[in-house]
């Protein structure tokens, strides 16, 4: 108080007692600095100063190190430095050093946060220059934007998911859950347990109490992924919970308010399910307030190239690439499985790959059969011939396949057991 904003600081205060706080890390009181008992009145920053009492303490972090001095004087004024003053300055120096480790938390915190940001948006980033998915991509920032419901239709492996994580990341709520939920893997019996939580010994298995989906994404983002696999009778529950906005757990008796954005995404024509009243008319209106169109690969083939080297570079670390060759026959090909496929096939090949330049062979397409004619096929044998390829491709792993097909497990491994019997 009193010091001028262009004062040399240094100049004004006493480096005799920052000295001693530093070298025995205790506090130092001098109550009146012209009390004989004491020598400090006698150097030169005190005399200098005009310095009548002076106090300091020193801040430590939570690891024992001095961080910090607290430093006050009387200079020019009569008045005592007491006890009730020293207990007040260590006082404070303790809760500057919470508040220090406190700040020091949330910039770790922040960091964390700014890394966590940045490694899922590596799975959510989008490499588009094809024009229909300039366009898309432009739709989704304005979609973002909005609290709408948004139902992303296309095929299996173009990147719904992706889709949908992006809409979140860029809305409101990005700082909320994000939550997904596939449909066509909950068993009916237990869609109300996943989707609305339990009480504790509410049926038999239920040992603790759970959330469910519904809460898990309260405030931020939940997305249900194969939505046009839900069966009719679930459909009607789910749509409750849409239009009253809250959610009962089983085994309760009491409604919970729930605030959530609901994204979908179908491979299905849910238009023409509702037609032959396979889908509710109103949940799909509830749904498809905005409805995104994701184009499969083969309509799309600028991207090949791109979304392969940006594969080949993930996985490598950068260390390998492809060759000319290896570009053409990915052109070439036309991707029944789309991205999901284009990157099992990449890096399966960063893999085998025996140079730093993968080459065809080490792609392991199909030469012969990359264009599929179906003028002299029956859409069943077109299906068995791409299944059968895929898992080749997969080198037999039925759980890897189906990924690339876009089908649970347990239907790959049903078709594959018919293909035996035929």
């Amino acid at each position: 108080r009193g010091i001028p904003a262009d004062a040399d600081v240094k100049s004004l205060i006493s480096t005799t007692v920052l000295k001693q706080i530093i070298d025995d890390r205790q506090a130092v009181m001098i109550g009146n600095t012209a009390d004989k008992l004491t020598r400090i009145g006698l150097q030169q920053s005190i005399v200098r100063n005009h310095i009548q009492a002076v106090a300091c303490t020193p801040v430590f972090d939570v690891h024992g190190k001095l961080t910090a001095l607290l430093y006050v004087d009387n200079q020019d004024r009569p008045s005592e430095f007491t006890a009730q003053d020293a207990e007040l300055l260590i006082w404070l120096g303790q809760i500057y050093s919470l508040l220090d480790d406190n700040l020091e938390m949330r910039r770790r915190l922040e960091a964390e946060v700014t890394a966590l940001k940045k490694a899922a948006s590596i799975g959510t980033q989008m490499v588009a220059e094809a024009p229909s998915m300039v366009l898309l991509l432009e739709r989704v920032k304005k979609a973002a934007l909005s609290e709408a419901a948004v139902l992303i239709q296309g095929e299996s492996g173009t990147g719904k998911e992706c889709i949908a994580r992006m809409l979140h990341l860029q809305s409101l709520r990005a700082d909320k859950p994000f939550v997904a939920r596939n449909c066509a893997a909950i068993p009916e019996t237990l869609f109300e347990s996943e989707m609305f939580g339990h009480k504790k010994g509410s049926f038999t298995g239920a040992e603790s109490e759970r959330k469910g989906a519904f809460l898990e994404a309260d405030g931020g983002t939940l997305f249900l992924d194969e939505i046009g696999d839900l069966d009719y009778p679930l459909q009607t529950k789910l749509l409750r919970a849409l239009q009253e906005k809250v959610i009962r757990p089983v085994g309760s008796d009491r409604d919970l308010p729930v605030n959530v954005r609901i994204i979908c995404a179908t491979n299905k024509d849910l238009r023409e399910a509702c037609r032959t009243h396979r889908f509710r008319e109103d949940l799909y209106y509830r749904l498809a307030t905005v409805t995104l169109t994701v184009p499969p690969l083969r309509d799309r083939r600028e991207d090949i190239l791109p979304l392969a080297r940006y594969f080949v570079s993930l996985s490598s670390g950068g260390a390998r690439s492809l060759s000319r060759a290896a570009d053409e026959r990915l052109v070439a090909y036309e991707w029944p499985g789309n991205v999901r496929e284009l990157r099992s096939i990449v890096e399966q090949a960063v893999i085998f790959a025996g140079g730093n330049e993968i080459n065809p062979d080490e792609l392991n397409l199909p030469t012969n059969s990359s264009r599929i004619d179906l003028s002299s096929q029956a859409l069943t044998d077109v299906e068995r011939r791409h299944i059968l390829q895929v898992l080749q491709q997969c080198g037999g792993n039925k759980t890897e396949a189906a990924k690339v097909l876009g089908l649970a497990r347990s239907t790959l491994v049903l078709k594959l057991q018919s293909y035996e019997k035929a």
